[in-house]
């Protein structure tokens, strides 16, 4: 008679990987002078007038969205504003607050305050352009609705 096949289950057991060596990357190839003094942005400009672009912005005045200065700043019930043309894009496919993911259950509103601060505090940043304020193709989701 054959002697029975014992049956032994089958278990996975976790591989125990070998600590790969990794070597650093080689350098890129090039080459830099060492300075006495480290480069400063400030350095590399010819006058004393920043670009726009350098000014600095206070958490507030950035838009957390797109990073840049707020354009036709508009706000919403939890106190938080991102700039028209980005939260109307965002509207298309999300109804909450980029910034707290509070759900909007109403249009934003155009935040004038904000409007001025941010010409009085970057004048060279002067919006000229236009936009309509308007949320034409959106129902924002009634409260009975959550």
């Amino acid at each position: 008679m054959a002697a029975a096949r014992r049956r032994v289950p089958i278990v996975a057991v976790p591989r125990i990987r070998r600590r790969q060596s990794v070597a650093p990357a080689p350098p890129a190839p090039g080459w830099r002078q060492p300075r006495k003094v480290p480069l400063t942005v400030d350095s590399v400009l010819l006058s004393d007038i920043k670009p726009p672009t350098m000014t600095t912005l206070r958490s507030h005045q950035s838009c957390g969205i797109c990073l840049h200065i707020k354009s036709h700043p508009v706000s919403y019930r939890c106190g938080h504003s991102h700039c028209y043309r980005c939260i109307r894009v965002w509207l298309e496919s999300q109804w909450t607050c980029p910034t707290c993911r509070t759900t909007m259950t109403e249009e934003p509103f155009r935040h004038y305050a904000e409007e001025e601060g941010l010409a009085a505090d970057h004048p060279s940043f002067r919006d000229r352009s236009c936009v309509d304020y308007k949320w034409t193709g959106l129902r924002f989701p009634s409260v009975f609705e959550l």
